[in-house]
Formats: C-alpha cells, structure tokens, sequence
C-alpha cells in the first residue's frame, strides 16, 4: 500500500519509498551492535538489495513505513507491519537509528501507528516479537497495553511474544473501505444469489478496477448491469492468482461457499460480505461447509449482529454506496403514482417468513386498496431476478387483477422513482426503499427475529383495512 501518511506534531510515518534510502539507513543496518537482536543481523545489506526489499512491499499487504521527523522529513527509522489474513496477525517490527534513540520515537510511532490498524484491521492480533535482552521494546509494548504472551512460548526460546487484540469496529464507527482492498493487485469476486450479487458489485464501484469474476445464477445479469468492469470466469481454480477475492453468501447455491473453501486452502484472503441480517452462521454451516476468516456489512444493525455471530473474526463497515445512489437518485422525483410490490421466491431461511402464493395474493390484493384508496395511478410488480415474467402464475395474478403491471425495468430505482407506497415481504430492496424515505411496508414488519425488527422507525407493517 503506497502514499499512506499518519502524522502528529513531532512524527510522520509515511510509504517508504526507494529515494527515502539513506546512508545513515544503511550503516544502521549493518551496524552489528544496533542490529544484535535482528534476524538480519548476519547480512550485509547495500543499496541495491535496500531497493528490491522495499519493492517487494508494493506488490504485498505488507506495510513499511519510514518514521520521519515533522519539521525537516529526515528519516529516523522504519516500522514494518507483516500482515496474515489467515491467522488474523500483524506481526510488527521496529528500527530507530542510532542517534535517534532515547527520544521515544518508537512509543510516538507505536501511537500512530495503532488506531490506523484498528480501521484496517479490525478485530485482528498484533504481535511484537522481540529478544528477551531487548528492554527498551518490551517497556514500549508494555507500556502501549500489549500482553507479554511468554509463558506460552517454549523455555528455550530467546525470544518474547507481545500481543494486542485490536477492538472490533461498533455502533460508533464511521464506514470506510480499507486501503488494503482498494489497492490489491488482482481482484477476483465471486456470487451467485442476487442479494450477494448486488452487494459485491457496488463495492467493487468504489475500487474502480478490472475484477475476476466467478459468478452464476442472478448474478450474471446483476453484474452484466452493474457497469463493473470485469472478466467473468468459468474455472473456480482461475480464482488461485488473485491476491484477494471478494464473496458474497447465499443459499441458492453452493458456489459462495465452495470458493470460500478453496480460497483457506490456499491462504488467499477472501472477504465475505453479508447482505441482509438474517442467517448468517446458517449460511456456512450448510453443505457443502465453508468457515470464512474475514466478514463485511454496509450498515450497523448488520455490523452488530455480524459482532454477535462471528466474534473472533475481522468485521469491516463498508460505505453503503447503494442506497448513496439511490437517495440521489429518487430525492428530486416528484412523479409517485405507483404502488410497487416486490416479490420474492419462497424463502428457505425459515418456514415462518416463507412465502407462498396466497401470501402474495394477499400483498398485491391490499397493494390494490392502497391504489384506490390513494387515487394512485398502478400497481406494479417487481420480480426477483430469478422469476420469469411469462410464468403462468403471473398471468393468473394479471387476470385476477386487471390493470396490474409487471416491471420490466434492469434497476430497482428506476421503480422506486415513481413509487409512492413500496410493499414487500423480506427483500432487501424494502430497506433500500425505507433508507431513501419512501413508505415501505413489510407483510413481516416487527415480528420477533424477522430483520425488519432493527428498523422499527423505518417500515411499518400492511394495513389491510
């Protein structure tokens, strides 16, 4: 990751670059008595080798950071950070040049360094080895909350083990994408169900780069309108020269999790991202099972029940983008005449939220009252990506219903620009509508674990009087 820059009124740490190279970095370096407790204290390191080793970050998630003075930009030292995703680590190391030591630059650079890992690394471990005869490190991590792991560690071991869970993001936090994600190198994403799908997508918006893409089912045709930029792949295995792959999770199928599973074997982190609040460790414990390592939601009912669900995982907080662009989208319509329903499959999250065609009978029928009621122009129907138009129940319920419509537009929004009233059962095109301050009703609203239970103040339940 290039260009990161953390600052206070004494230090900077910044993107270590090949022209930040210095002789006083290189005499530190082999300087046999400053290096004695380094496992690089046999090599002889020139300018060259300085080069290529700084290089090798550029392609990596690993951070090196040059911690500079303020006031003049002249380097005093170097902190790296190795991350691993598979075992959720920061593995921390330190340098401060020799006439630079005594003056706390390690704590300072320690202090900055620690709240920008906490948002780009949430919930992970960072760990401070260090060399039991190394007093100076063992007061800096101590003193900075870090846990003196050691009576773990074998007898012999010359080494100490300093550890720091950092917190899990909350309530409290703001959304942001991590740097490490917007800078990898080559991306691939995976989904099959719709709700993943459309989740995916709107965050590779924000990367703004070409993507991998093994995708299916709805899907294909999310991603086809999405306007990402990508190259779609039919071959799982394609999926092994990504240095990051990005997931959704779903139950229509078993592809989220199959890639889940390949990408632990391979250790390449992969990122899961959870729509909707429902369900969420049922989705993994299924067959074929998958255990992912890294999670990511939109909003902060999701993020604290994500909390709640996995509690030894890394969670992140994305930007919802989507609902961004749909409030921009819908806040200057003024042509709402329609009464919009949006339809689902029958749900197999749980027999008490299923739909079935009564059930949906029963929406459109009170989605008529409205109309009349209101002097509103029609009722449309909004399929889900997965049903077809031509089915023959669809033009039962036409029959049944005269004047009623059957969307044929690619985008939710363009519906929810001419909507005045939106009636749904689970979907999550309900909780886009309710966030861009349209009347939404749910058939299921407020019920005991149906997610519209978090948004209270959002969706209201039907009215069938």
């Amino acid at each position: 990751m290039e260009n990161l820059i953390l600052a206070d009124t004494q230090i900077t740490l910044t993107s270590m670059k090949e022209s930040d190279i210095s002789q006083e970095y290189l005499d530190s370096l082999n300087d046999p008595d400053l290096m004695k407790y380094s496992r690089n204290v046999s090599h002889v390191h020139t300018l060259t080798s300085q080069m290529e080793y700084i290089s090798n970050f550029k392609d990596s998630f690993n951070l090196l950071f040059g911690i500079k003075e303020a006031s003049t930009g002249k380097l005093l030292g170097s902190i790296t950070c190795y991350v691993d995703f598979h075992t959720s680590t920061l593995d921390l190391g330190f340098l401060v040049f020799r006439n630079h030591q005594g003056f706390g630059y390690a704590t300072r650079a320690l202090g900055l360094l620690l709240p920008f890992l906490e948002t780009e690394f949430t919930g992970m471990t960072v760990v401070i080895g260090s060399h039991k005869k190394n007093l100076a490190m063992h007061k800096v991590a101590l003193n900075l909350g870090f846990r003196n792991e050691t009576p773990t560690l074998p007898k012999h071991d010359s080494n100490l083990r300093f550890v720091k869970k950092l917190s899990k993001l909350s309530n409290l936090s703001q959304p942001e994408l991590p740097h490490f994600i917007s800078s990898a190198r080559k991306i691939g994403v995976v989904a099959y169900d719709a709700g993943g799908a459309e989740q995916v997508a709107w965050v590779l918006k924000d990367i703004k780069k070409k993507v991998l893409a093994y995708i299916g089912g709805p899907a294909i045709k999310i991603f086809q309108n999405s306007g990402v930029t990508y190259e779609k792949s039919n071959n799982l295995n394609q999926l092994i020269d990504c240095d990051l792959v990005i997931s959704g999770s779903g139950w229509m199928s078993s592809l989220e999790n199959d890639v889940i599973r390949k990408c632990n074997y391979f250790q390449i982190p992969c990122i899961t991202v959870l729509d909707h609040w429902v369900h969420y460790q049922e989705r993994f414990v299924r067959e074929p099972k998958a255990n992912p390592k890294m999670f990511a939601v939109t909003n902060l009912p999701a993020l604290q029940i994500a909390n709640l669900a996995f509690p030894d995982q890394p969670i992140w907080l994305f930007p919802d983008r989507q609902v961004e662009f749909y409030k921009s989208r819908i806040e200057n319509s003024f042509l709402k005449s329609d009464v919009l329903v949006l339809l689902e499959p029958s749900s197999i999250l749980s027999s008490a939220f299923s739909i079935t065609d009564e059930l949906e009978r029963t929406l459109i029928r009170s989605a008529v009252r409205i109309k009349e009621k209101r002097n509103l122009k029609t009722v449309t129907l909004r399929l889900h990506p997965s049903q077809v138009p031509t089915d023959v129940k669809y033009l039962n319920l036409q029959a049944e219903f005269p004047g009623l419509s059957i969307s044929a537009t690619a985008d939710l929004v363009d519906n929810l620009k001419l909507a005045a009233v939106v009636l749904g059962f689970n979907t999550y095109g309900l909780y886009l509508s309710a966030m861009c301050g349209l009347e939404t009703r749910s058939y299921f609203a407020g019920a005991t674990n149906h997610w519209t239970y978090n948004f209270k103040n959002l969706i209201t339940p039907l009215d069938y009087e």
